[in-house]
């Protein structure tokens, strides 16, 4: 008979086995986008000289600083017209 807390351990492990599965399809196609298009020498040199502790960070500073890009750009469009 399993308790609560194994059924509870159970249901957490299946849930980050499913997003380990996801994040590693996602990567795998980004690796195949790379290597599809010719990209491989330039993705070996962005990684010898990409030299940081949390790259997750930059990702999402970067995102977020193309859609306050684009943000920017919708208003002044706005403006001018």
């Amino acid at each position: 008979m399993e308790t609560e807390s194994i059924k509870t351990l159970k249901n957490q492990l299946k849930r980050m086995i499913q997003k380990f599965e996801v994040e590693k399809y996602c990567k795998n196609e980004a690796y195949y986008f790379i290597l599809s298009h010719g990209l491989l020498d330039q993705f070996s040199e962005f990684s010898i000289n990409y030299n940081v502790d949390d790259p997750h960070r930059d990702c999402v500073e970067y995102l977020l600083s193309k859609v306050l890009e684009q943000e920017v750009c919708k208003e002044f469009e706005r403006e001018v017209n």
